[in-house]
């Protein structure tokens, strides 16, 4: 019978033993939810980064320790306020409901979290939806495992969107962009960023999507260029492709009017007479000094020429400065493209070229989407005029060392600070051939032969980029953004023929095009966070300060809860 008592107390006593340990760790897992909830909820972490890459300051800089992780500069906050509130107001008078913003992320919290470059962007956005919580809702899907909870946002039928990528949407606006572009990088393809931009990267597309204010279009006139304003033009379907690309389209005389401060693209389409240049006064407020100064500011000019385009002296020399030249015959002709091998016409009249794509060099990133899965739609050239790169470039053979399959031509320029690189982005295919012609008649030589220009491929459609240094934020100066000056040598690719189609790519083409060149109006006064410091010792302090403080957390409970076992263990031993 005593056995018994005593078997059942030391059960009794098991099971309490067991029922606190249980009651233990679902405390301690509650405890930890609950925590990581609260925390995550309210932002509030403290940075252990050694070069406090997770807390964000109103100076700039990343050295300055705040208990709040990702707390927004003032900036941020006050443009955003202003903006939502004027067009809430006008959203208001219309009888519409408010403005509501959704920032998307493409892949799971986890995995946001576990990426140090992603974990970043992600807490900026929390920062915004815990601002603006009426406004703006932070949203995660994964499209590994659920594809289709993006389709809606796919700019073409032919787009892909990535893990990495990140859409800002407002009713039926929306932006695609990739956690790259939210850093600032020393140089174009560089793979460490040394400052944070996500803030006045997050306000510009809240911007643009929200409509508080589009960046301009402004085609050029005066020049005799075609006018896509109006409702009956051969191409109309132009100007919707733009005001689709998110442009408010205008026409600007650029020998009478000044460039808007929001202007983000100039495009000229089929100039028929040249653009206005002082050689004796340079800094004379002509055409080519607008164009010039404008493109220094890191915006985008396209001109759209063909085999008719007359010879435009000076704007054709401005033009080389930017690596772009028109294969032009040498006398009183021009060059005309055939192609029998790659066109929709017969070989005797094989001018509506099919354009064959650039899939090896930088800017073939332009068009992957379309090329993926073996897609690559028609993109046609009609009565095109072929492009050089210019003699002042120098040419450029690349191949990758890794891989010889890797390699293309490019041709490069640097002077004056900025350096120029020309790629290729559609060309013809090696059996095109360029016949001299004068008022449609093919020109021929003194044994009565038609006079031919064979030195196929020959480029249709090229982009140029100028990496500038900028000057922003804590005196940093090396910084790089990029002019684009696009040259298409067909102006019949945009004509409402072409982008009506649905058999061909060209509208598809131009919009990736657009999309690529940039086009959001960029807020002022949010400078970008340094990643780094210049100082060894800081840096080895904050190491060594973080190694410390996981240490501490890592041990303390241990310490405690073995000196509490301790203790009550003590304590049962010698009471009486």
């Amino acid at each position: 019978m005593k056995l018994f008592n005593k078997n059942s107390q030391k059960l009794r006593h098991g099971s309490i033993s067991i029922g606190i340990v249980a009651a233990v760790i679902a405390a301690v897992l509650l405890l930890n939810i609950g925590a990581t909830a609260l925390f995550s909820g309210n932002l509030l972490f403290l940075d252990m980064s050694p070069e406090s890459y997770y807390t964000l300051s109103s100076e700039g800089d990343l050295t300055e320790k705040t208990t709040t992780l990702y707390s927004l500069m003032p900036e941020t906050e006050h443009q955003l306020e202003q903006a939502f509130a004027e067009i809430n107001r006008v959203r208001s008078a219309a009888g519409e409901s408010p403005v509501k913003v959704d920032i998307i992320f493409c892949a799971d919290p986890d995995m946001l979290i576990a990426s140090e470059r992603m974990r970043y962007v992600y807490y900026t956005a929390l920062s915004l939806q815990k601002e603006f919580p009426d406004t703006i809702e932070v949203k995660t899907t994964n499209v590994w495992t659920n594809p289709s909870s993006v389709d809606a946002y796919r700019s073409n039928s032919y787009s892909e969107i990535y893990q990495s990528n990140i859409i800002i949407s407002s009713g039926s606006e929306f932006r695609v962009t990739t956690t790259r572009n939210f850093y600032v990088y020393s140089e174009a393809g560089a793979e460490t960023p040394w400052a944070y931009h996500g803030e006045k990267n997050f306000v510009s597309y809240i911007l643009a999507v929200t409509q508080a204010e589009k960046p301009i279009c402004a085609l050029t006139t005066n020049h005799g260029e075609i006018n896509v304003m109006a409702e009956g033009s051969e191409y109309s379907e132009f100007r919707k492709l733009l005001e689709s690309a998110g442009y408010e389209v205008r026409n600007i005389d650029l020998s009478r009017e000044e460039i808007p401060e929001n202007c983000r693209l100039i495009v000229t389409l089929s100039p028929k007479s040249d653009f206005s240049a002082n050689f004796k006064d340079p800094t004379a407020n002509t055409e080519i000094k607008k164009l010039q100064d404008y493109l220094a500011k890191s915006y985008s000019y396209m001109i759209f020429a063909n085999a008719d385009t007359p010879k435009l002296p000076i704007l054709e020399e401005y033009l080389e400065q930017w690596g772009i030249a028109f294969e032009r015959y040498d006398g009183d002709g021009i060059y005309q493209l055939t192609d029998p091998s790659s066109s929709l016409d017969s070989k005797s009249q094989a001018t509506n070229l099919i354009g064959q794509y650039e899939t090896k060099a930088p800017s073939a990133v332009w068009t992957e989407d379309m090329r993926e899965y073996g897609a690559s739609p028609k993109v046609i050239f009609s009565n095109a005029i072929g492009i050089r790169y210019s003699s002042s470039y120098r040419n450029v053979y690349y191949v990758n060392e890794d891989d010889s399959t890797d390699r293309y031509n490019y041709a490069t320029y640097s002077g004056n600070g900025n350096i120029r690189n020309i790629y290729d982005l559609f060309l013809t295919s090696s059996d095109a051939t360029a016949y001299a012609v004068k008022n449609g008649e093919h020109l021929l030589d003194e044994d009565n032969n038609p006079i031919v220009y064979s030195k196929a491929p020959f480029r249709l459609m090229t982009i140029t980029n100028q990496d500038s240094n900028i000057s922003e934020g804590s005196g940093y100066t090396h910084a790089t953004e990029a002019s684009y000056v696009c040259a298409v040598g067909s102006v019949n690719m945009v004509s409402n023929a072409m982008l009506q189609s649905d058999t061909y790519g060209n509208a598809d083409a131009l919009m990736a095009i657009l999309r690529s060149m940039g086009h959001e109006v960029e807020p002022v006064g949010l400078s970008f966070k340094v990643l780094h410091s210049d100082t060894v010792d800081e840096e080895v302090y904050n190491a060594f300060t973080a190694t410390v403080w996981t240490v501490v957390l890592a041990v303390l409970p241990i310490v405690v809860f073995t000196v509490a076992g301790v203790y009550c263990l003590v304590r049962r031993k010698t009471r009486h």
